[in-house]
């Protein structure tokens, strides 16, 4: 059974499922096929961040970490790289990178050491510098309590301590 609401105005696009509905539209469709066509379009544009968000957005709901981290590197590199790119927009992009990857952090999950190491480099490199940099501890702090709690605290000192997150 699909989350639609009771009312909602169903469409097939190109065999996807669109849903109008009150709050907003939703797409129901096979991520895979989806994520074959974005990467068929990097073929084209390989440097296009638009599609690398996209395919960000697709490892994170499949739980694809290592597509993931691989695709959100490439986009930071990207839009920090973009000559014609405002502060403004590199901030929408790294927000919304931060955001796909926190939606996959589970504090209730055994975390790997290694996956840790990963995802924190590239929350750091993301987040240095800016206003999400507290976030970002707080967020890696609160997934990797389970697993390691001298880590976690770490984490959530850092937020405390530092001049920068208590303004």
């Amino acid at each position: 059974r699909l989350p639609i609401p009771d009312s909602a105005l169903p469409l097939v696009v190109q065999g996807h499922l669109l849903v109008g509905g009150t709050e907003g539209l939703s797409l129901h469709s096979d991520g895979g096929s989806i994520a074959v066509t974005l990467k068929e379009r990097l073929e084209d544009n390989p440097d296009h961040p638009g599609t690398h968000l996209a395919l960000i957005r697709i490892a994170a709901r499949s739980d694809n970490l290592d597509e993931l981290l691989d695709r959100a590197t490439t986009a930071i590199k990207l839009i920090m790289d973009a000559e014609d790119t405002t502060e403004r927009d590199r901030e929408v992009v790294r927000q919304v990178i931060f955001d796909e990857v926190h939606s996959t952090l589970d504090p209730e999950e055994t975390v790997d050491p290694q996956d840790y190491r990963r995802v924190a480099g590239l929350l750091d490199r993301l987040t240095r510098d800016t206003d999400m940099a507290a976030a970002s501890r707080l967020a890696l702090g609160d997934w990797i309590a389970k697993s390691d709690p001298a880590e976690a605290v770490s984490n959530w000192l850092v937020v405390e301590s530092d001049p920068r997150f208590n303004q």
